[in-house]
């Protein structure tokens, strides 16, 4: 099995200020391309839709669905990018650094992000997040909406 995953981030502001004058922002970054020889490597995927029990979910990076429905364990790798899309919710959906033997994928905004219903977030970390061991491996997601519904994708290398 090899793995390999594309991504591209575009983000294009146009504002008109009258009808001759107008003012373009475009953040239009290359396509990065990652697999298993590429630096830094991916050689796991992992994730897929996932729903709140009771409005909580821990996700254990040691016992992960894949896509293809097998289980992943990223022990010894770094998480190297994370997908988060909020597919049903009516309250705020947030995930933070596991209260029990935490990874922290989200250090850079407190330990913790909130999200919305059809809130997407992207994150290209490239070797900055601790390897994952048995020590270092759950992120807890929690929302007062007891079964919302996310879908989160991750690759580790």
């Amino acid at each position: 099995m090899s793995i390999s995953t594309s991504h591209a981030i575009n983000m294009v502001i146009e504002e008109v200020i009258n009808d001759d004058a107008k003012t373009r922002i475009s953040k239009q970054p290359s396509l990065s391309t990652r697999n298993g020889s590429s630096s830094p490597a991916v050689t796991k995927q992992a994730g897929g839709a996932r729903q709140l029990t009771a409005g909580a979910d821990t996700i254990d990076l040691t016992s992960f669905n894949n896509i293809s429905s097998g289980s992943v364990d990223f022990t010894g790798l770094k998480v190297q990018m994370i997908y988060i899309e909020i597919t049903t919710a009516t309250n705020e959906v947030t995930f933070a650094e596991g209260a029990s033997n935490g990874f922290p994928a989200f250090a850079a905004s407190n330990g913790k992000i909130g999200l919305g219903q059809g809130d997407q977030v992207f994150f290209v970390l490239d070797e900055t997040t601790p390897d994952v061991s048995a020590s270092v491996k759950t992120i807890d997601v929690a929302s007062s909406d007891l079964d919302a519904e996310y879908e989160i994708y991750m690759v580790a290398g």
